[in-house]
């Protein structure tokens, strides 16, 4: 989670989407702990301190991402590391995603989204 010159809130997560067995074995690439299916990144957006959360904002995958969702689309990057705003105003965050068939092996990209 980062504060922002403007006093807005971000923070950065990821979801896992619990899926049926018989379901999951018709996925391909998915990444999967018993039911639960990797669903990759999000982020949520508060101006008011935390009261309040506008999201998700979900975020482009990494290029080469081979790790798949439950709709069989490349999972979206998600948070490996800080989130940080630099003295442009441009965010800095770095992010993991998988690029090898081995879905426990993942490597880090710093991701600059556009504004």
């Amino acid at each position: 989670m980062v504060q922002l010159r403007d006093r807005s809130l971000l923070c950065t997560s990821y979801a896992w989407a619990w899926v049926q067995n018989e379901a999951i074995a018709k996925m391909k690439q998915v990444v999967h702990y018993g039911n639960f299916v990797f669903a990759g990144g999000y982020l949520v957006r508060s101006e008011d301190g935390g009261h309040h959360w506008d999201g998700p904002i979900i975020p482009a995958p990494c290029q080469g991402e081979t790790a798949r969702d439950m709709y069989g689309q490349p999972v979206p990057a998600y948070n490996r590391g800080a989130l940080c705003e630099g003295k442009d105003g441009r965010l800095y965050w770095v992010v993991a995603s998988n690029t090898s068939t081995n879905s426990r092996q993942t490597e880090t990209h710093l991701m600059v989204p556009q504004t």
